[in-house]
């Protein structure tokens, strides 16, 4: 895997350029870095050979000049084509819940085994195994091991089904939002909550303070 450069990008856009005539024109050198800054920040997050073949694809199947959407359009393709599907994540998080269910009547049996650890406690281990091995849209699906816990144990299961199919395309689209973040900026995003709160506050102060 290459890390994308910014003299990749100069071949992108000039590479689009050839191709569609009047492409991408700038008045200055100003505008041409600001178009080289932004194409990069959005695509350096990707491996090179990814992009390589979006661009291509992208050049391929437009009449007009690709846009960086497009191009990012072109590589979610790539991704979806590879990510499972939701009946496929349903299967696979129903064959964990059963081998979970399994391991939690277990939970309750003393007898140590050759590691010296108790049955129970091995089922555990294997529980909390089992919750690591998930895809990680199942992870974010149950939260924790306790949620996995929950899920197997459960009576209605049969009703749960309803609940995952209507929930895992939130969960992917989160995900997918989440890829593009730099953890720089999730921290600033996940603190945005607590300083629109402050902001509440203040602002509910000077309503107070001009009743006065």
């Amino acid at each position: 895997m290459t890390n994308i450069t910014v003299d990749d990008i100069v071949k992108y856009i000039t590479y689009i350029r050839i191709n569609f005539e009047n492409a991408y024109r700038t008045n200055n050198q100003n505008e041409y870095t600001v178009l080289i800054k932004g194409w990069y920040n959005s695509l350096c997050k990707y491996p090179k050979e990814i992009v390589d073949v979006a661009v291509n694809k992208a050049v391929e199947n437009s009449e007009f000049a690709p846009r960086l959407a497009t191009i990012i359009k072109e590589i979610e393709k790539m991704q979806v084509a590879f990510e499972k599907s939701d009946a496929e994540l349903w299967a696979e998080l129903k064959n964990c819940l059963r081998e979970v269910e399994n391991n939690v009547y277990m939970f309750r049996f003393t007898f140590r085994e050759a590691n010296g650890l108790t049955q129970g406690d091995n089922a555990r281990q294997r529980v909390n195994e089992l919750f690591v091995s998930l895809s990680p849209e199942l992870q974010e699906y149950c939260r924790d091991v306790s949620g996995l816990i929950e899920l197997a144990t459960s009576d209605g299961l049969n009703y749960e089904k309803g609940r995952f199919l209507k929930a895992m395309p939130q969960i992917k689209e989160r995900a997918k939002t989440r890829q593009t973040i730099s953890s720089s900026l999730e921290n600033l995003i996940k603190g945005l909550a607590a300083n629109l709160t402050l902001d509440c506050a203040d602002t509910k102060q000077i309503e107070g303070d001009s009743k006065k």
